[in-house]
């Protein structure tokens, strides 16, 4: 049996409890109750959890289902977030690096060597402001995902406490 302090997130779950119950019980175990051996009808005992099981609101198992989408959403948000993010700076590192290429290019000829140096810092600009235009957008695309997210995510929350609330009402 688990330290009672140690509390998971399954703990949480009125099923994975339920599952506990059944496995204490399935081990033979002597459950103390009162400082006194209590002793259970084994197959009265699952006959009741599962009315139990029966008895629970499907807001409850879609409240579930829900928050599991809403896990792999985020991760999903998050991995194309990242994603974004790195293309971005992959093409904002190409731009620079075309940039640079050009300004050396165009400053090695000695002719034109104010204009190329005024027109070097010009692509240099115009380079590293689209780079911070696509990190910007990158940023921003991601924060609204994690926005719809985290919005997503507290409707399923109330649903849940909902769902709580309702089964305490019933005690």
């Amino acid at each position: 049996m688990q330290d009672p302090s140690a509390k998971t997130k399954s703990e949480n779950d009125i099923l994975d409890l339920l599952d506990e119950l059944e496995e204490i019980i399935a081990q033979d175990v002597k459950v103390p109750l009162l400082k006194r051996a209590l002793w259970v009808d084994v197959d009265e005992f699952f006959a009741l959890t599962n009315k139990i099981r029966l008895a629970l609101p499907n807001e409850i198992r879609r409240a579930e289902r829900v928050v599991k989408d809403a896990d792999r959403l985020n991760q999903e948000a998050a991995t194309q977030a990242a994603r974004i993010v790195q293309e971005s700076r992959k093409e904002a590192d190409r731009l620079v690096a075309e940039g640079r290429a050009k300004a050396e290019q165009i400053t090695d000829e000695t002719e034109i060597t104010r204009a190329a140096t005024a027109k070097a810092k010009q692509i240099m600009q115009d380079a590293e402001e689209h780079a911070r235009e696509i990190k910007k957008g990158a940023d921003e695309y991601a924060r609204d995902v994690l926005e719809n997210l985290d919005s997503y995510i507290a409707r399923v929350m109330g649903s849940i406490r909902q769902g709580r609330d309702k089964l305490d009402a019933k005690r």
